[in-house]
């Protein structure tokens, strides 16, 4: 079913070669209101799959689609559908199973699925992985200043004395090393249905270092942040169309 939606898309991707961290376009014009049926897709490309990246990223994926738009813009009038709910749609609509019907008959299946997505799709919102890995980068040492406390006995000659504790920072050199990394990269690309044409594109690369403190980070964790920032910002700009259609 995937494979299906790829080949929708295809023609609409650009490879990218080199990019900063974020870029995007949005259609100004394009009116986000007018879009009542969305399908949200997560794509995990071939060579990235290992049989826990595109089950770990599709669970994240869908949790945060259910927090962050459908619980948000379905009470708003708007229908929110994944992959899944199309594949029981079209068993309601052409009573086949398109997964099954992809196997046997490729090109039916993805005519089917076009099909489908013409009559019933305003808005296709795919998501694609392009990046998902841990490495190391080479860190040069540096200096940082770390809190030091000392306490020593002050005499006061025949009276005594007491202890004094003085709060000072001293300078204490990291070395050369090799820091653990983590990269992640997704792009966003949507799609009026209506007129073909693209309305919104992100590219979303984050690289993260790891720390002492909290330890290394992990391609999820970062994946997890990037989804929840896309929805967010889908989110608002439905939910400023509804406002204005009102």
């Amino acid at each position: 079913m995937k494979r299906i939606l790829l080949l929708v898309i295809a023609l609409m991707m650009i490879t990218v070669s080199a990019f900063a961290d974020k870029q995007e376009w949005i259609d100004k014009d394009y009116d986000f209101g007018k879009a009542k049926r969305i399908l949200v897709n997560l794509t995990v490309p071939d060579e990235l799959k290992n049989g826990i990246t595109e089950k770990e990223t599709e669970e994240i994926f869908l949790e945060v689609l259910q927090d962050k738009v459908t619980n948000k813009i379905v009470p708003l009038g708007y229908k929110v559908k994944n992959l899944n709910d199309v594949n029981k749609d079209m068993e309601l609509l052409y009573g086949i199973n398109i997964e099954e019907l992809a196997k046997s008959n490729p090109s039916e299946a993805e005519n089917t699925f076009i099909k489908y997505v013409n009559e019933n799709i305003d808005l296709v919102f795919n998501a694609v992985l392009l990046e998902y890995s841990t490495g190391t980068r080479y860190q040069e040492g540096y200096y940082i200043y770390v809190p030091k406390t000392e306490s020593h006995y002050v005499s006061n000659g025949m009276y005594g004395g007491q202890i004094v504790t003085t709060h000072t920072t001293e300078q204490q050199y990291i070395g050369p090393q090799n820091v653990p990394m983590t990269y992640t990269t997704v792009k966003f690309i949507i799609n009026d249905m209506a007129t073909k044409a693209n309305v919104w594109t992100r590219i979303d690369k984050r690289e993260r270092e790891g720390d002492e403190l909290f330890g290394n980070s992990k391609p999820k964790e970062v994946f997890e942040r990037i989804i929840k920032s896309a929805f967010d910002d889908f989110t608002e700009k439905i939910e400023k169309a509804s406002k204005i259609e009102e």
